[in-house]
């Protein structure tokens, strides 16, 4: 039978349940004055959900907030409304030092794909993978 019903929270997905605490959040940062950080920021979240965060942020916060993020989704280093001098890539030394790079100071024309030469290798901060098979 076609109509509306109720579903429990316990029923819904974790994606589902994440955006919407993640609208609450946006909420309070268009309206306020506000620094939020949100570790791993794609987690249970389809792509386009995302990116479409991320627009709403940019494009509705008129105050001063700002939303710090880290993410393992390069996806988003193919998109424009992402700045060069917003992303910052983490990569350990050799003294197992985590150290900060920003994507604009690495050199990249402005022409060519962030996202591209980060999967060529050409940016670092891309994980040792070791060979296929196993000894």
């Amino acid at each position: 039978e076609t109509g509306s019903y109720l579903l429990p929270e316990r029923a819904e997905s974790r994606g589902t349940i994440r955006y919407a605490g993640m609208a609450t959040v946006l909420y309070h940062l268009i309206r306020e004055n506000a620094v939020l950080s949100i570790d791993e920021i794609e987690s249970s979240l389809h792509f386009d959900l995302l990116a479409y965060f991320i627009k709403l942020f940019l494009a509705n916060g008129d105050k001063q907030s700002q939303l710090l993020f880290t993410t393992h989704d390069i996806n988003l280093l193919n998109e424009d409304f992402i700045r060069r001098d917003a992303v910052w890539f983490t990569e350990k030394n050799t003294a197992g030092e985590t150290v900060l790079e920003r994507l604009s100071g690495m050199g990249l024309h402005k022409n060519l794909s962030p996202y591209n030469a980060y999967r060529q290798g050409k940016l670092g901060a891309k994980p040792f993978i070791g060979k296929m098979f196993i000894d």
